[in-house]
C-alpha cells in the first residue's frame, strides 16, 4: 500500500480492512527505499492498483518514482481496472503510468483502452463481470 491508510477514501478504506481481517500482510510504502527496491527485485509478478479509475490529476511524488521503479523493473504488472496514471476514458496519461502485461478491467472495455497510448500500456485486455446489470452500463454508455 502507498501511503497512510487512515488517508483511504471509503471503497479503499472497506478493501484494506477486509484484508486485515483475513490477516493479509500489507506493506506500507512511502516512497522509494532500498527495501522497496530490494523487494520489488524479489517479486516474480507486481499487481498495480494504486489508483483507480477516477483520477484525473497529474502524478506526484512519491508515486512517480514508485511507478518508474516498477516500469523499469522488467517484471509482470498486472493492473486493477486501470494501469495507474492512464485516465481510461481518454487514454491520456497523467504524466507517468504504469506499463502492464495485463489489465483486468471491470464490466466493460474503456475508451481510453482503444487509444494508441492505452493500447501500449494497458498490455492484455480482460475485461470481467462483477454483477453490474446490463441496463445500467447502456444508460452509462
Amino acid at each position: 500500500m502507498v501511503g497512510k491508510s487512515s488517508n483511504l477514501k471509503k471503497d479503499p478504506a472497506v478493501n484494506y480492512q477486509v484484508l486485515r481481517k483475513i490477516e493479509c500482510p500489507i506493506k506500507a510504502i512511502n516512497g522509494v527505499t532500498k527495501k522497496f527496491l530490494t523487494d520489488v527485485a524479489r517479486f516474480d509478478v507486481i499487481v498495480d492498483a494504486i489508483f483507480g479509475i477516477g483520477l484525473s490529476r497529474k502524478i506526484e511524488e512519491p508515486f512517480k518514482s514508485i511507478i518508474k521503479v516498477i516500469n523499469h523493473s522488467k517484471k509482470d504488472v498486472v493492473a486493477v481496472d486501470v494501469p495507474s496514471g492512464l485516465d481510461a476514458t481518454t487514454g491520456k496519461v497523467l504524466g507517468i503510468s504504469i506499463r502492464a502485461a495485463l489489465t483486468v478491467t471491470f464490466a466493460v472495455m474503456k475508451k481510453g483502452f482503444l487509444t494508441t497510448q492505452g493500447r501500449r500500456l494497458t498490455g492484455r485486455v480482460k475485461v470481467v463481470d462483477i454483477g453490474i446489470p446490463r441496463a445500467a452500463i447502456k444508460r452509462v454508455l
